[in-house]
């Protein structure tokens, strides 16, 4: 095949290539009547006659024709036709072929239902295919297991969603679709791209690509983007070229089979990815689940027998902070706790007459509710085996399936959850769909006191949970976390004192705070802070530290760093991220987000980012410096990066980040800079203003904010920054000034 097509195939196993199709991939696709799907003038000749059967056709674009047909006979019958006509529709085997392959988002101009109807019934199809054809539609949530097609000229079966063919509408429609799909950009900056079916006369070819270099800046990377067509004219090769886009001459039925052969062996089906990638237990051996619903499972929770009988390496970082593991409970560096063993018995009289029921155990932050409640799931585990599930971070709480699983299991099941006051929407819809549905299941919480109560005030069946609280340490906990951190050899700090002396320390100079006790004494001699900056120091690669030091600069304000945002921060290739995980494996933390637009990278703790970035961006200019560089690459049609753009000159950041007030207002008028006519952005700014006394310079941003909106302004949240002060240019005068002048 040569050299382009080996280029595509080492693009797709790494399985982020995005697939663009335009009217030339139906081609060989087929009508209801049998007749090879029209496209281009043949398409336009038969909506011409159609609609206009006694004039002749003299060559007129479908776009021209389109135009004419909505101007006079409105949007809703040309809609009916074109569904009509497209029902039904028969997909080719290049189509079918295509089902078969992993990519990382689709993208078409084309209306039809022929990629829907492929993938519906191929058997060995690799994804799922989420269509995105509304702005309120999702798209994928499983990068693995599905992939978002997302039409950009609308879809014949959804008439809430305007059809893109007319004049009128490329002009007037073109560049907001366009913003409705801002992961295009994203992708066309990051990801290598396919495209099929689009000729060099196709206006659809022609406009989506100049929106496409209007909002952002084509890769200058080689071998990113390639052109599928059976025939490709010399001329139109050179222009190809010249636009970094290598042509290769090959019909789509023709490159889907190379597509089937050529990864022969290195790709699985979704059958057999949903098998493959299952918690192996022996109980989904003995239930009769399809394997996307013991694959759905596995993605979700967490088996706590079979977490801990993974080889896991013994560490100590439990002792000095970091977030609870399995390993830590395999290895029982987790001292017992009072509260334990009467947990267990109500679970016992529990389960001998089991309903629907709300378990939740409350602290303060650092009293160790996430170490209990996983010590209680391994324990309960050991009574009713892989009937304990441990619900995942980011688990999406899909009640159906836990039903579908008890039905075939016939027994009670126990949900844990973790932090489950900040997800209490999601349990409160949890809850109510298992009640409904008369199930057996014990869902078993920890969440912090404060925010627990705050659920329990919004969601009323909170209020009748059964709640076990945990606080400071008794005389007992002392004692058994005192045996923990002498048998574990991480006494540090105590391992001068006696006996009596340690547990004076503990209820005397911690005053029975496990975080404070923890935090002080472990370190072997050096502070908390020492040992984060020595293992920051440790990392080898120039770029695992740089990309090291950036999450950390985000992340100290609990925010993560989009991964494809980093990529352009160092300038640096997909190809060099292995370089970076495998030096900072368990330091630095890739989470997935909604859609699986991109994955938000973290430190393992926001403290530790903080202490991190307080020891290298120790100026208010080195802050201002790596700011503006991660506002300058950011892409602003990402919702994630536009959106972390927006919190990080949120006027509270801005004051917490530099110690001067002249930064941090140099630091708003270099932003507008880079974000002009940005109304938010002059929002904050207000605030800041306001909030360091500058009553002037306040009123002055929000003049800009007018000038910007010309009708009506931005005051969210101001009335709350003024409200009570004292300076002589007071809150109710700079209001009533800025009312009066608009």
């Amino acid at each position: 095949m040569g050299d382009n097509f080996e280029k595509i195939k080492s693009n797709l196993l790494r399985t982020d290539c995005v697939l663009f199709l335009g009217s030339g991939a139906t081609a060989t696709s087929k009508l209801k009547n049998g007749n090879l799907c029209p496209t281009g003038n043949k398409l336009a000749e038969i909506v011409y006659k159609h609609f206009f059967p006694k004039e002749a056709y003299s060559n007129e674009s479908l776009q021209v024709i389109c135009s004419i047909i909505d101007s006079t006979l409105g949007s809703n019958i040309l809609h009916e036709f074109f569904y009509d006509f497209f029902k039904e529709i028969i997909p080719s085997k290049g189509l079918h072929h295509i089902a078969k392959i992993r990519w990382h988002n689709i993208y078409t101009t084309n209306i039809d239902l022929a990629l829907e109807t492929a993938y519906s019934i191929e058997q060995d199809k690799a994804q799922f295919l989420i269509p995105v054809v509304g702005p309120m539609d999702k798209g994928s949530r499983d990068l693995k297991t599905e992939v978002a097609y997302n039409k950009l000229h609308g879809c014949i079966s959804r008439k809430d969603v305007p059809l893109v063919f007319s004049l009128e509408q490329y002009s007037s429609s073109r560049e907001e679709h366009m913003k409705l799909f801002a992961k295009l950009s994203v992708d066309m900056v990051d990801k290598p791209i396919i495209f099929i079916g689009y000729s060099m006369q196709d206006s659809d070819f022609q406009s989506v690509w100049d929106s496409i270099k209007k909002y952002c800046s084509t890769t200058t990377l080689t071998d990113r983007y390639f052109y599928i067509s059976p025939k490709i004219k010399d001329p139109f090769s050179k222009y190809l070229l010249a636009n970094n886009i290598i042509p290769c001459e090959i019909s789509i039925d023709d490159f889907g089979e190379w597509l089937v052969a050529t990864t022969k062996g290195q790709r699985l089906s979704l059958t057999e990815f949903h098998t493959k990638n299952r918690t192996p237990i022996e109980i989904f051996n003995k239930v009769a689940l399809p394997p996307e619903i013991t694959y759905e499972i596995s993605k979700n929770y967490y088996f706590p027998k079979y977490e801990i009988s993974k080889p896991l390496p013994l560490t100590k970082s439990f002792f000095i902070g970091t977030e609870p593991d399995w390993n830590d409970i395999k290895y029982e560096l987790d001292a017992p706790r009072d509260i334990l063993p009467p947990i267990l018995l109500d679970f016992d009289e529990w389960y001998n007459n089991p309903t629907l029921s709300i378990w939740v155990i409350t602290g303060r932050a650092g009293d160790g509710k996430s170490t209990l409640l996983k010590r209680l799931s391994l324990e309960i585990a050991n009574r009713v085996g892989d009937l304990a599930l441990f619900a995942k971070t980011k688990a999406d709480l899909n009640p159906s399936i836990l039903t579908t699983f008890q039905k075939e299991t016939e027994k009670p099941l126990i949900i844990f959850i973790d932090n489950i006051a900040d997800r209490f929407q999601f349990v409160s819809y949890f809850y109510k769909y298992l009640k409904i549905a008369k199930a057996k299941i014990l869902i078993l919480g920890a969440g912090r006191t404060s925010d627990w109560q705050l659920a329990c005030d919004n969601i009323s069946i909170f209020s009748r949970a059964r709640e076990y609280p945990i606080g400071k340490l008794t005389d007992n906990e002392i004692e058994a976390i005192l045996d923990k951190l002498n048998k574990f050899d991480s006494l540090g700090e105590l391992i001068s004192y006696d006996n009596n002396k340690r547990k004076e320390y503990f209820s005397g100079f911690a005053e029975r705070e496990l975080l404070v006790a923890l935090r002080e004494a472990t370190t072997g001699g050096k502070n908390f802070d020492e040992i984060i900056v020595n293992e920051y120091s440790s990392i080898k690669p120039p770029v695992a530290v740089d990309a090291y030091k950036t999450i950390c600069f985000i992340n100290q304000f609990r925010y993560g760093l989009p991964r494809d945002l980093l990529i352009r921060i160092l300038e640096i290739t997909y190809d060099q991220l292995p370089d970076i995980f495998k030096y900072t494996e368990g330091i630095i933390y890739e989470n997935e987000t909604p859609g699986n637009v991109d994955y938000l990278l973290t430190a393992r703790h926001s403290v530790i980012a903080s202490i991190i970035s307080k020891n290298i961006y120790r100026t208010d200019t080195a802050k201002l410096e790596i700011l503006k560089t991660i506002v300058n690459k950011a892409i602003p049609s990402s919702h994630l990066e536009s959106s972390l753009v927006k919190k990080l000159y949120q006027y509270v950041t801005i004051n917490s980040l530099f110690e001067s007030y002249e930064t941090g207002r140099n630091c708003y008028e270099e932003l507008s800079e880079i974000l002009p006519l940005n109304p938010y952005l002059k929002q904050h700014e207000a605030l800041y203003h306001s909030l360091k006394g500058n009553f002037e310079g306040a009123r002055d941003s929000v003049t800009s904010i007018m000038q910007i909106l010309k009708k009506g302004i931005i005051l969210n949240g101001l009335n709350n920054s003024l409200k009570g002060r004292k300076e002589n240019y007071t809150h109710e005068k700079f209001i009533k000034e800025v009312e009066k002048n608009h």
